[in-house]
């Protein structure tokens, strides 16, 4: 995705009131991978770390009444120093050096979905260098003429918990941006223009269970 900033590591926090019980199901699709906590335990992780992007199945038990509470990590495919991951064309030949445009979706049982109300915090962002911002690099640019930027110093260790104070605007969170299903969703291979770039993504898998 031209002139997007890649997110390599990523957290996004939601919290609602309930008050019945509920066996939870649904579905996250994530480029490229995640794992997901409710009310501070571990209940999901993506079986497939890159590709294909596949929606996985999550199925977990909800407590009678109180805070619900979501965390999720995820993590785009992409180089920890250079903020690059390696384009694969059909027939598996090394297709290039290019910017990664991660993103997740949630659609869950209970009416959860994921949206700009969801608060995210960027613990890694790149590449910084305007000649690596393209959709992929070009020219004499190089992977190690990249850099990236990690931002930990506020990141919180409750971060998972089912509450975290210190999750807010003033510690460096912000509201995560809405993108349309065109720009990430189910199946959305990152490569827009295949006859400018000359390949594409693999099809996406059908969904696998998370949770089991």
């Amino acid at each position: 995705m031209s002139n997007q900033l890649l997110t390599l590591f990523g957290l996004y926090l939601f919290a609602i009131i309930i008050s019945d019980a509920a066996q939870i199901t649904g579905w996250v699709y994530a480029d490229n991978w995640f794992e997901m906590y409710f009310n501070g335990e571990k209940v999901a992780t993506d079986p497939l770390y890159f590709y294909p992007h596949n929606a996985v199945y999550i199925n977990f038990t909800a407590p009678d009444t109180g805070l619900y509470s979501f965390a999720i990590w995820t993590q785009d495919y992409a180089n920890s120093s250079t903020g690059l991951e390696p384009r694969i064309k059909p027939d598996n030949s090394f297709g290039g050096w290019c910017v990664g445009d991660g993103g997740i979706t949630i659609a869950l049982s209970d009416g959860t979905v994921s949206n700009s109300d969801w608060m995210c915090y960027i613990v890694m962002e790149g590449p910084n260098e305007s000649a690596c911002q393209g959709e992929c690099l070009g020219g004499p640019t190089k992977p190690s003429d990249c850099s990236v930027t990690y931002n930990t110093a506020n990141l919180p260790s409750c971060w998972s918990d089912t509450v975290c104070s210190s999750a807010t605007q003033a510690n460096g969170w912000v509201n995560a941006t809405e993108w349309t299903t065109g720009d990430v969703g189910w199946g959305r291979s990152p490569d827009k223009d295949p006859q400018v770039y000359g390949y594409t993504y693999p099809e996406v898998c059908s969904g696998l269970d998370a949770t089991s």
